[in-house]
């Protein structure tokens, strides 16, 4: 993902698949991401980013079965 401003994304679907992909590539790229996915997978995904030199965040579970909209 090289040529990412230093900006805010934010990614949903991030805990698995592509859009896991996707909310850890900018984490060299000194974008500030923030991570949509059910519970404890945003929570997964986050540190992951971190770990990786990146700031993240997960953000609220808006795509669940149930949450407000």
């Amino acid at each position: 993902m090289s040529g990412i401003p230093p900006e805010r994304v934010v990614v949903t679907g991030a805990g698995r698949g592509h859009g896991r992909e996707y909310a850890l590539a900018p984490a060299g790229e000194r974008a500030q991401v923030v991570v949509n996915a059910p519970g404890r997978t945003a929570k997964a995904v986050t540190e992951e980013n971190r770990a990786n030199g990146g700031t993240a965040a997960a953000g609220p579970d808006i795509g669940s079965e149930g949450a407000a909209t």
